[in-house]
């Protein structure tokens, strides 16, 4: 089977008055077709974060955003947002990105 998203190093770090906070650092995984996945983890370890990080919806805070996401194969992060719409039924990569989709 293949993957139908697969993530490499993914970072997701926020500027704070604090500090740096490293919500996501260096996440990898692959979901197979057909298959379950389950984040879990305590309050505040970065499951949101990283949810947000796959479907590139950002805060303004962002420190650094980096890594592979790819879904069926297309790096998304490497995607113009014009690449990308945002529908009721979730992302869709618009046409002269997705010949393979």
């Amino acid at each position: 089977m293949s993957a139908i998203l697969t993530v490499d190093n993914l970072k997701l770090y926020y500027r704070t008055r604090r500090g740096i906070v490293k919500a996501v650092n260096n996440v990898s995984l692959q979901l197979e077709r057909g298959k379950t996945l389950a984040v879990v983890g305590e309050s505040g370890c970065g499951k949101s974060s990283l949810a947000y990080a796959l479907i590139r919806i950002l805060p303004r805070n962002v420190h650094e955003y980096s890594g592979v996401i790819k879904i069926n194969g297309v790096d998304v992060l490497k995607l113009s947002e014009e690449d990308i719409h945002c529908s009721s039924g979730g992302y869709e990569l618009a046409e002269s990105s997705t010949q393979s989709w």
